[in-house]
């Protein structure tokens, strides 16, 4: 929602989700070197790269065989992105990636983007619950949902002690309550200041079948009406299951606790338990329509990719 927000600036674009960016940092820390032939296949691989719904010209960057730097290389498909979703913005300053995983890699990743800065995004770990139990690919168990919580608000807390100059913490209900002001501050923090005469677009160039498909709400501007839907979207037993584990940092972060402190297994638990180890690996065995398209079009893009050819002469 909030790179959505932050794409509607006319110096700016946000890509789809780049999971394969830490393959390639991975690459190059085991190898020392990256081809772009190599460059290339970790791309196209990544089922997440068919999100971007774009068709690189890889030709007219490098040769197969040449060595490049990993960082030039993410720049130059942001730019193909750019080029082929935001065609009418000339004047780019900035390009905002959303990936969930940038959290734990922020270290590299400074190592990449010197100059990069992080919006380290809170919200109620019980409102992020209730917005991916039923989606097929999040944690669907309240205990689950819990950890993956608390490993990803550590992380960005980790990275907001470690670099406090490159992030910026932002809680999501403030957001909420006080858009579009926070939006205005926020965007003048990381140097996108909003002049009057270019005012914020309401075009996006993320997937829509994909938003449709995970969160139906992620275009459409924030409803302070639903902060606290969780409380009806989650039963009670997933609430205190929840809290039971996540319970400490949601005190730290001004979310207070509605049920009491559990104790180890509570009988009230036990359809939570059979949940985490009997239903949920049939559930994660499930993928929807949009997903599988997406699959499909990684395996059929590279049937079709030609092998690499060497960079014309003339190319500067």
């Amino acid at each position: 929602m909030l790179g959505v927000q932050i794409a509607a600036h006319p110096r700016c674009v946000t890509t789809p989700e780049s999971h394969f960016v830490y393959q390639l940092i991975q690459l190059e820390l085991k190898k020392g070197a990256v081809l772009w032939s190599e460059f290339i296949a970790v791309v196209e691989r990544h089922t997440f790269f068919a999100t971007w719904e774009i068709n690189p010209d890889w030709q007219s960057y490098a040769d197969a065989y040449d060595t490049v730097d990993i960082a030039d290389g993410i720049r130059w498909l942001v730019w193909q992105y750019r080029q082929s979703k935001y065609a009418d913005k000339s004047d780019i300053l900035m390009w905002v990636d959303h990936t969930p995983e940038n959290v734990l890699h922020s270290h590299e990743l400074l190592k990449l983007f010197p100059k990069a800065r992080f919006i380290h995004l809170k919200r109620d770990g019980r409102a992020c619950f209730a917005s991916v139990k039923n989606l097929n690919w999040g944690p669907n168990s309240p205990t689950m949902a819990a950890n993956w919580w608390l490993k990803y608000v550590g992380m960005g807390d980790a990275t907001a002690r470690l670099y406090p100059e490159r992030t910026i913490e932002l809680y999501y209900e403030n957001f909420v309550r006080d858009y579009p002001q926070v939006l205005e501050t926020l965007l003048e923090q990381v140097g996108l200041s909003l002049n009057p005469e270019d005012p914020l677009s309401k075009e996006h160039a993320l997937p829509e079948d994909l938003l449709d498909y995970q969160h139906a709400l992620v275009t459409k501007k924030p409803d302070p009406s639903r902060l606290d839907s969780w409380r009806d979207d989650l039963k009670r037993v997933e609430i205190v299951r929840f809290e039971a584990t996540a319970n400490n940092l949601l005190k730290l972060n001004g979310y207070q606790p509605v049920a009491p402190y559990e104790p180890e297994i509570p009988l009230a638990s036990v359809n939570c338990y059979l949940w985490e180890f009997f239903i949920l690996p049939f559930r994660l065995l499930s993928f929807g329509f949009v997903w599988r398209k997406y699959i499909a079009r990684t395996y059929l893009r590279l049937l079709r990719r030609d092998s690499v050819k060497s960079k014309p002469d003339n190319l500067v």
